[in-house]
């Protein structure tokens, strides 16, 4: 593991680097919450429908949402209450 000194690190670096510790942390939680027999089935489902499709947070580049892969995140839901269309958060670069 890489030890990081972060007393010499710019602001900037550490606002960076929390951000994606933020989205590290979130990605853990979202992989490990329990699956119901529903999710599971949602699972298949979304797969044959989504083929892959990511989302990514246009604010947070760090932060990509896949269906099928636990709940669908705060930043996801406020785009969508703002008027917008999921499809504008489509990633093409995500595998």
């Amino acid at each position: 593991m890489t030890r990081l000194n972060i007393q010499k690190m710019s602001t900037e670096q550490l606002t960076e680097l929390m951000q994606r510790i933020n989205a590290e942390l979130e990605h853990r939680a979202l992989e490990a919450e329990p699956k119901s027999a529903l999710d599971a089935d949602n699972d298949a489902d979304n797969a044959d429908v989504t083929g892959g499709v990511a989302y990514r947070n246009p604010d947070d580049p760090w932060q990509v949402w896949r269906p099928g892969r636990g709940r669908r995140p705060n930043w996801v839901n406020e785009w969508l209450e703002s008027g917008r269309k999921l499809e504008e958060l489509e990633d093409g670069d995500a595998k």
